[in-house]
């Protein structure tokens, strides 16, 4: 008697073919070391791990309400999210906003006008460490991150999604 293995198995949010060796763990990802477990999302939480996906990237969007440029900025990356979404290519890009808010209200005010993810306001010491790891400089910046390992393929895509048509 044969028994068949199924193609793909499905672990929570973490899907492999059974046949490799070293099959994703969301609880060791590169992305879930950086940014925690839990993110927030338009209708609640979100697992961090459901974002590795091959193929996929994740940018960081360091940004505040306070800052002019960033308020200037959030509605050209979001129409560029928001285009992507709707298109075929929608599960390649995935944002999470990191707040360099003071306050939480202004963070909410601020975070009701995107489309994307976000770091809960509650971790502004992860914000900072993220800060510190990306060498950002200033804001708004965004850095673009390969989803699977964690490594970062554009510190500076800002200019690239700017001067985007």
């Amino acid at each position: 008697m044969t028994t068949d293995k199924p193609s793909v198995v499905c672990d929570g949010d973490v899907c492999y073919k059974p046949d490799i060796m070293n099959a994703p763990d969301a609880s060791s990802s590169a992305l879930v070391a950086l940014l925690g477990d839990k993110i927030l999302g338009k209708d609640g939480t979100v697992a961090v791990a459901s974002l590795v996906v091959p193929n996929k990237v994740v940018a960081l969007y360091f940004s505040a309400h306070w800052c002019g440029p960033c308020r200037g900025f959030t509605p050209v990356l979001a129409s560029m999210y928001n285009f992507k979404h709707s298109n075929a290519r929608r599960d390649d890009l995935e944002i999470v906003f990191v707040s360099s808010d003071s306050d939480e209200p202004s963070f909410r005010n601020y975070y009701a006008q995107m489309p994307w993810h976000a770091l809960p306001f509650s971790e502004s010491k992860l914000a900072s460490q993220l800060m510190d790891k990306f060498q950002v400089q200033g804001i708004p910046c965004l850095v673009i991150l390969d989803a699977c390992t964690g490594q970062v393929l554009n510190p500076d895509a800002r200019r690239a999604v700017a001067a985007d048509p």
